[in-house]
């Protein structure tokens, strides 16, 4: 009958009425709401997984986002992963090398180091558990076979990409003053549940982080009076 060939035909396009809804409210997400989403589901995946263990596949499901768009928006598995830990950490240190080897800068050291320090706390606090992961991983690979962590690896050559300075006061120890100001912040961060009692409260942000450009700055106990 005809009315059946109807119903059938009917049922037989629901679903594509429903993939073609469903493909309009995905269009509707704008292209920073989209990287938000890959972002933030990407993070969380490498923190629970690992990165080697993520797929691109993991990162789409979580997000609700096809794994096209990713393609699109990064690139690949790779792409993503610089974009949310390793680009950030980038733009970091070439914006304060560049201050420091301008000829005419517009800021002191002082603001230079306080951008420095509250621009890495951020960043390692934002992603402590994909680091945590990201060491750990590398303890146990070290233990079992000596290989070592790509992440680890290429936050420590950009962090020292800072060796390029050479306008520094008299005296500076340039290598020696990167791997103690990323000491002191990365360390603040990442070993937290080390340094504090349990169930004690955590120091806030900007008392630690003050105290840390007044070291850099002045030393533990050789400070201006102004300081103290």
């Amino acid at each position: 009958p005809v009315w059946r060939s109807r119903q059938e035909s009917i049922r037989g396009t629901r679903p594509i009425g429903c993939l073609l809804m469903q493909s309009q409210r995905r269009a509707r997400r704008s292209t920073e709401e989209i990287r938000t989403r890959l972002l933030d589901a990407a993070r969380e995946l490498f923190a629970e997984k690992g990165y080697e263990a993520t797929t691109v596949r993991d990162i789409s499901a979580r997000s609700e986002v096809a794994q096209q768009q990713l393609f699109q928006n990064f690139g690949s598995k790779e792409g993503i992963f610089t974009a949310a830990f390793l680009a950030p950490l980038g733009t970091i240190v070439e914006r304060y090398v560049t201050d420091f080897t301008s000829t005419d800068p517009d800021s002191t050291i002082r603001e230079r180091v306080t951008l420095l320090v509250n621009s890495l706390y951020d960043l390692a606090d934002e992603n402590r558990d994909i680091l945590l992961t990201a060491i750990c991983r590398r303890s146990r690979a070290a233990e079992q076979d000596g290989t070592s962590s790509e992440l680890l690896d290429h936050i420590a050559r950009t962090l020292h990409e800072m060796e390029v300075i050479t306008e520094l006061p008299p005296g500076t120890d340039l290598p020696a003053a990167i791997v103690t100001t990323a000491s002191m912040v990365f360390g603040a961060v990442l070993l937290e549940d080390m340094i504090y009692p349990s169930g004690a409260p955590r120091l806030h942000r900007e008392r630690l982080t003050a105290e840390m450009i007044n070291t850099l700055l002045h030393g533990a106990l050789h400070r201006e009076p102004e300081d103290r």
